[in-house]
């Protein structure tokens, strides 16, 4: 609550005339007004004017976020293929988010609690707020979501992963989110998941699948044997109100 979310952009067309800077005095004045304390945001590394622009504006570097990306044309390693068989031998299964809902009646709290939960075992400095289930329920409805293109991995009926595929554009997709409970870690189950995605992406005729990860996540160095290549770095920064 005391921390607003800033994303701004100009056309670049409209760039040089200060419309950034008026944009982002009228947010600041927003933010304070609902009382927050500080604002957080992101730049790429690859755009010298964004980098420019939180430097100038007080922004603190906090976090980075690695973008990576797997070209559907090319086949799934033979490391992440053993990774996946590994996984279902052992039990587990990957059914869709549609799925899940006819396979456990709670299937929502089990979901957000599974989220709650994956979320605070992220390595980052700038710290996660739980979400209530009431605030979060309504982000896995339609239109904000097509529960069709999540992928969770069951352990019988217990979630063991969850996996978002975004919708496609411009002939991609995105991997939103990625998380394995605790106590399946290790087991290859975000291989599988990913394997997953990878299939369910050629289905939608998707030429390439993207994905992020923190700095400090394992995953980014998993991501590169599986195949995908890093692409770009985002910074996440805050920028305090209170000064």
């Amino acid at each position: 609550p005391e921390v607003a979310s800033l994303t701004l952009g100009v056309r670049s067309g409209s760039q040089g005339r200060g419309l950034g800077q008026r944009l982002f005095k009228h947010a600041l004045d927003h933010a304070r007004s609902r009382s927050c304390r500080k604002v957080r945001t992101h730049w790429f590394y690859s755009n010298p004017r964004a980098v420019t622009f939180a430097n100038l504006n007080g922004f603190v570097h906090k976090d980075t976020v690695l973008w990576s990306r797997f070209d559907t044309s090319h086949s799934i390693s033979s490391w992440a293929l053993k990774k996946e068989q590994s996984a279902l031998g052992a039990g587990i299964r990957v059914v869709r988010g549609t799925d899940f809902e006819s396979i456990r009646s709670d299937w929502d709290t089990v979901w957000w609690r599974h989220l709650m939960d994956a979320m605070h075992d992220v390595p980052m400095d700038i710290p996660f707020v739980e979400l209530p289930f009431e605030t979060w329920r309504p982000f896995i409805e339609p239109p904000l979501m097509d529960r069709s293109r999540v992928l969770v991995a069951l352990d019988d009926t217990t979630m063991a992963g969850l996996m978002y595929v975004g919708p496609p554009r411009q002939n991609q997709v995105n991997i939103d989110h990625t998380s394995v409970a605790r106590s399946y870690r290790r087991r290859g189950i975000s291989t599988a998941l990913k394997c997953a995605a990878i299939r369910l992406a050629k289905s939608m005729n998707a030429d390439s699948v993207s994905t992020q990860n923190h700095q400090n996540n394992p995953m980014f160095e998993l991501n590169q044997c599986f195949g995908f290549q890093h692409l770009d770095s985002v910074a996440e920064g805050l920028k305090s109100l209170t000064v």
